[in-house]
């Protein structure tokens, strides 16, 4: 499958058909794998792993290399630009590249690694684990958790738990004394108003 990959991002541009016919192939290949699994061979073991590992970056690096010869590709090979002189096909080259690498640091930056639903997830996976595994949770913060709590450990959870609650208290505290204050001053006003009323 690497060096499908390789073959279509490096020379794709070359005979755009192969795509199609290299798609036809994977989807083949993947009900046919699908049904050696659940049918052939026996049950696989799951194990958790957190990604592919190094191959990630090689595909990375292979897209990044892929747009260089791509739009050497366009520019030179194709012959579409031949008319233009050598220092303008220079300068289209560049921009080309330019303008791909930017697409790819955009789709980078708006898709990221770990999506939303997985950081919760991982900080459900993350209050379980604390709790029943380690014991090092209380039972009430087991289910008050946010994605702030994914890659720390139990004492800092616990930690910054402690201080939203002292937070809160703080703040209950000023409301009740601003409460203490609204009363005190109805009751002056009343007994001025009392005052006054006397006198009359």
């Amino acid at each position: 499958m690497f060096i499908q990959w390789g073959y279509l991002v490096f020379f794709g541009a070359a005979c755009p058909i192969v795509i199609v016919l290299a798609a036809i192939t994977d989807y083949a290949e993947t009900r046919t794998d699908g049904r050696k699994l659940l049918w052939s061979f026996r049950r696989v073991v799951p194990n958790r792993v957190d990604g592919i590992g190094e191959p990630l970056n090689a595909f990375m690096y292979t897209l990044y290399l892929g747009v260089i010869i791509n739009a050497g590709l366009f520019v030179y090979t194709f012959g579409t630009l031949r008319f233009l002189p050598d220092d303008a096909q220079i300068w289209i080259y560049a921009g080309i590249m330019v303008f791909l690498g930017t697409v790819l640091a955009i789709v980078k930056t708006t898709h990221p690694k770990i999506p939303d639903a997985t950081k919760v997830q991982l900080a459900r996976q993350n209050a379980v684990y604390n709790t029943l595994v380690l014991g090092n949770v209380d039972v009430d913060q087991q289910l008050d958790f946010d994605e702030s709590m994914v890659g720390k450990t139990p004492e800092q959870v616990k930690a910054e738990k402690e201080k939203e609650e002292m937070l809160m208290e703080i703040m209950e505290v000023d409301e009740r004394g601003s409460d203490y204050a609204a009363i005190e001053a109805r009751e002056s006003t009343s007994t001025e108003t009392d005052g006054l009323n006397t006198d009359v």
